[in-house]
Formats: structure tokens, C-alpha cells, sequence
């Protein structure tokens, strides 16, 4: 290859991969992940132009680089290059030497020099950093979407061989809604003192849990975490067994998965659709309480008086124009202002703004509950959040979610569940022990299994000390999270 042609290859492949790293680096204060660009392929309008406000100017400086790099290539041709040749090859090999260096000193300094520490190292310190690092990081996204295609495949004939083990002489509803970006520490029923959530704390028969954690601090990890029986410690097991949709429907349930955000419209979170029964999905930028009249539809099916549904909103995302303007309660908010660029110099405006659109979630959760309550039937609501949110915290003052070193706000979620008086009637023990369970620590890797004790849905890998509505339930040794596909502990002090 002549040299000219290999710095023309050079110079495209860093104008692709650099702005990527920049706006990365910028954001997140560290390279671009794997969960990173899985999140890219599979978000949505809404999604998109949340993340963008309040770093607009970011965007501008990364095209203004990527036209100059344009414009250069078209001046390259009229260089010559050949007086560049010995800098560069010193260059490179001066490059290859510090790196060689430091690899050696880290395991020199190491306890642990054995050949499976040293390709740690080689990923952590070479593949996994510019300019090598996109590259990775795109060849690991293959991976995860290969295993999406084999889940397909592999998942025809899986079964939990479920069942009921209670009768119930009345219609049930169970309900599971998946919030979104919502951080315990701004929820008023989880010791906040601003009043949040004015409705739910007025409703009856709602069980709090203030020490719950999520398991992943992005949606394409937490979701799977809480529909299927995979854990923080074996993540994979999402990819060979069906979710919590076929463990109910093997058990005579209808199921309805409601979404305001469009969960399986990117390639791979779509393996679930297979699964559901019936799916309603808003597709246009719609407040969350425009999943009510689709929840009365639901509700008023009179095909099966066994009813599942699945809700997942768009929440508490990035607390900006997620609300209608009437929730603007708590001034000064991003709403009333320009300045709106993310700095901790202006985190009062977005925590009034989260605050904001956090009062907005009461009223949707309450209306929800009061709607499953009007059917008198034996019924339960489950909410959680798929993970948490950063504003501006200490000691990072990080903000948003997703990012490689995890945060106690970005996993502290809110959750609770609500029963009707129906429900306790027939499930007096359930309900005792989720009073006797709501103190305690709890996490994401509990739900599968509780939700599915709550609806008296048995099946044979039913572990009791992983639910927090079984009298046998077990407190964690230690909470962990996933983190780029990485287990990591999730305490923190």
C-alpha cells in the first residue's frame, strides 16, 4: 500500500471515529461503551432530542471539526506527503514503546502477572482507548446483536412450565410499570421533602421500598434485568429464557405491554414482541397520561379475566419537557430559562425541573392505580424504575445516567406496590410479607421473582429467598450492578 493511500485511510477513519470520542468524552467524561452504542441503535425521537438539549454547542463544535477534516481532505491531494514519512513511522514506534512500557510496569507492580491479567491489561490500557477503542467497542455490539439472533432460534421451544397455584373466585389484574430516570432521592413517599407526590402519598394500601436498587444504570441492561430471571451476576441468562410475558401466559394470562417509548422499536430489545399478547405503543411525543385511555381499553377486554399488563413510560427522562406545563411547580426551572447548559452552576434549574416532572409522574402512577382499583377485581400494581439519574451530585457532579464508573443515584430507584382490597382478602400472607420485607435491602434481581409470587404464578426454578413477598426472603450480602456488561459492586457509603 503506498503511503499516501494509507494516510488517507487514517485520516477517514479518525474523522468517524473522532467526533464520536469527542462527544462522548465531553458528556460522559470517559470513551464511548458498548451499552453506549446499543442505547444509539435503539433510542427514539424523544429519546434523541432529550439528550441533546443542553449540549448543543457540543454538537456544533464536533461538526465544525468534522467539516474542517472535510475540507482538508480535499487539500491533501495537492501535498507532498513524502517529507512526513520518517516523522510518522518515528512517531507510530515511539507510540508502541511508552505503550509497551506501561503495560510492563503495570504488571510489574501487579500481584498478578499470569497471561489472562496481562490481556486485561492489553484491553484496558491499548483496545479499550482511542483510536482503537470505537472499534472494540462496535465489534462487541455485533456480538450482543448475533446473540439476539440465536435467542430467536433457541427460544422455539422454551418453557417455564408455569402454573397457578391459587384460585380465584374474581377477575385479577396484575400490573408491572417500568419507570424511567426516576431517582429515589426526589421521591416525597421516599422521605423527600418537597411534596413530589402529593397523590400517591394519600393512597391506600401502597407499600413503599426506600432502600432499592436497579442493576444497571441504562435501559437496554435494566429492562431485561427486570422482565426476565437474569441477575446482576448472570446477565446472559437474558438471552436463554423467555421473559416474565411467557411465564404468565404459560399460566392462562392474557398479556398487554403498553409503551409511551417505544422500547422495541431498535433492533434487539424487539426479541420480546414475540412474546406479548397484545402490544400498544405510542409512537408520537405524548405526555404519559395518553396511556390511560389505551390502559381502559385494556381493562375493559373481556376475553380473559386473567389479565397481565406491562406499562413502561417515558418518565422521569432527563426531567426536561416531560411534563405538561402546568407541572411547573418549582421555580427556577430549565422551562422558564435559556441557560440550560450542563454545569453544576445551574443544578438548581434542573433539579427544580426534575422536580417538576417528577409531581407530573405522581398524578400519571395515581391515575393508573385508581384505574385498575375502579374494576374491583384482585389486583396489583408493581413500580420500578429501570434505573435512576444523576444531578449533579457529589462527589462526581455527573449528570444523566449511563455513565462507566456508577453513582448511588444513578441506582437508588423508587419503588412500590399497591393492592387492592380484593387482593388482600385472598393474599393476606403476600401482603404481610411485603410489609415485613419493605425496610429491607432490595434490588432489581428480586423482581422477577416477586412479581411472580405476588400473581401466585409457580413455576419450578421459583427461588423464595429471592422474593420480597415470601417469608424465606434473604437480604443480599452485596448489591451489584451491570455497567457496560460488567458486574460491579453497587454499594456504596
Amino acid at each position: 500500500m503506498k503511503f499516501r493511500t494509507a494516510v488517507y485511510i487514517m485520516a477517514v477513519f479518525f474523522v468517524i471515529v473522532v467526533p464520536v470520542e469527542l462527544v462522548h468524552l465531553l458528556v460522559f467524561n470517559d470513551y464511548m461503551t458498548r451499552q453506549g452504542i446499543i442505547a444509539v441503535a435503539q433510542t427514539n425521537y424523544n429519546e434523541s432530542v432529550a439528550f441533546i438539549r443542553g449540549i448543543e454547542w457540543i454538537i456544533v463544535i464536533v461538526i465544525s471539526l468534522l467539516l474542517f477534516f472535510l475540507i482538508s481532505f480535499r487539500k491533501l491531494p495537492t501535498f507532498r506527503l513524502n517529507f512526513l514519512k520518517p516523522k510518522i513511522i518515528a512517531a507510530f514506534f515511539v507510540l508502541a514503546a511508552m505503550t509497551f512500557t506501561s503495560l510492563i510496569g503495570q504488571l510489574k507492580t501487579s500481584a498478578d502477572s499470569s497471561g489472562k491479567r496481562t490481556f486485561y491489561l492489553f484491553k484496558r490500557e491499548i483496545v479499550k482507548k482511542h483510536p482503537l477503542n470505537l472499534v472494540y467497542r462496535c465489534y462487541e455490539s455485533y456480538a450482543y446483536f448475533k446473540a439476539i439472533d440465536n435467542y430467536r432460534r433457541d427460544m422455539a421451544h422454551f418453557r417455564f412450565q408455569s402454573i397457578q397455584n391459587r384460585e380465584f373466585s374474581s377477575g385479577q389484574i396484575y400490573v408491572m410499570i417500568i419507570g424511567e430516570s426516576a431517582r429515589a432521592a426526589n421521591y416525597q413517599i421516599c422521605g423527600y421533602q418537597r411534596e413530589t407526590n402529593p397523590r400517591l402519598s394519600l393512597i391506600e394500601n401502597l407499600v413503599v421500598f426506600n432502600d432499592f436498587y436497579a442493576t444497571a444504570n441504562v435501559t437496554t441492561l435494566a429492562v431485561p434485568l427486570m422482565i426476565t430471571r437474569a441477575t446482576s451476576d448472570n446477565f446472559d441468562l437474558c438471552h436463554k429464557e423467555k421473559s416474565i410475558v411467557s411465564l404468565f401466559s404459560e399460566a392462562g394470562f392474557t398479556s398487554y405491554w403498553i409503551s409511551n417509548q417505544e422500547i422495541f422499536k431498535g433492533y434487539g430489545s424487539d426479541k420480546y414482541l414475540d412474546e406479548i399478547d397484545n402490544y400498544y405503543s405510542q409512537t408520537h411525543k405524548n405526555p404519559d397520561e395518553h396511556i390511560l385511555p389505551v390502559l381502559d381499553e385494556v381493562l375493559s377486554d373481556t376475553t380473559n379475566d386473567k389479565k397481565l399488563i406491562i406499562i413502561n413510560l417515558f418518565g422521569n427522562h432527563y426531567g426536561i419537557n416531560s411534563h405538561p406545563q402546568e407541572y411547573n411547580v418549582f421555580s427556577p426551572n430549565l422551562e422558564q430559562s435559556n441557560a440550560i447548559n450542563r454545569n453544576v452552576s445551574n443544578r438548581e434549574l434542573f433539579i427544580n425541573s426534575y422536580d417538576n416532572s417528577e409531581l407530573y409522574q405522581d398524578y400519571v402512577l395515581s391515575e393508573i392505580i385508581k384505574h385498575v382499583d375502579a374494576r374491583e377485581s384482585v389486583s396489583m400494581v408493581y413500580f420500578s424504575s429501570d434505573h435512576g439519574e444523576s444531578l449533579f451530585d457529589e462527589p462526581s457532579y455527573f449528570y444523566g445516567h449511563g455513565a462507566s464508573t456508577i453513582t448511588k443515584e444513578q441506582v437508588h430507584v423508587p419503588a412500590f406496590v399497591w393492592y387492592s382490597s380484593l387482593y388482600e382478602v385472598f393474599n393476606s400472607d403476600l401482603v404481610v410479607n411485603l410489609r415485613a420485607n419493605m425496610d429491607k435491602r432490595l434490588s432489581a434481581d428480586n423482581t422477577f421473582y416477586t412479581f411472580a409470587q405476588l400473581a401466585s404464578v409457580d413455576f419450578p426454578q421459583f427461588v423464595d429467598s429471592l422474593s420480597f413477598a415470601d417469608k424465606n426472603f434473604k437480604e443480599p450480602a452485596e448489591r451489584k450492578a451491570i455497567v457496560d456488561y460488567v458486574t460491579v459492586s453497587a454499594e456504596f457509603k
